[in-house]
């Protein structure tokens, strides 16, 4: 389990990771991925900075609630990552991912 739970992080924190990516320089030119809301992310930036960071660190221990919810945000096509929402609704969403898993 321990393995499954460490690997699901760091897909998160790459999905995260791409996203920023995709918002900064734009999706490349032949990709499947799904376009971010590019505002969104940009405003979310150091909160997603912070949550691949909280993510990729195997060594600090996890509430498994929130990494489940980090992959619902990261995966749901109609949340703030994908779909227009009140401004600064993810950033919102991401700080408070990572306050619970600070």
């Amino acid at each position: 389990m321990l393995h499954l739970h460490t690997h699901l992080r760091h897909q998160l924190a790459r999905g995260y990771a791409l996203a920023l990516d995709d918002a900064l320089h734009g999706p490349p030119a032949l990709s499947a991925r799904v376009p971010v809301e590019r505002e969104q992310v940009r405003v979310a930036a150091p909160e997603i900075e912070l949550l691949v960071a909280l993510l990729d660190d195997a060594t600090h221990p996890l509430p498994p609630d929130s990494v489940l919810e980090a992959r619902a945000l990261l995966t749901d096509g109609a949340g703030p990552m994908f779909t227009p929402a009140e401004p600064g609704t993810l950033r919102r969403r991401v700080r408070v991912l990572c306050e619970a898993m600070a």
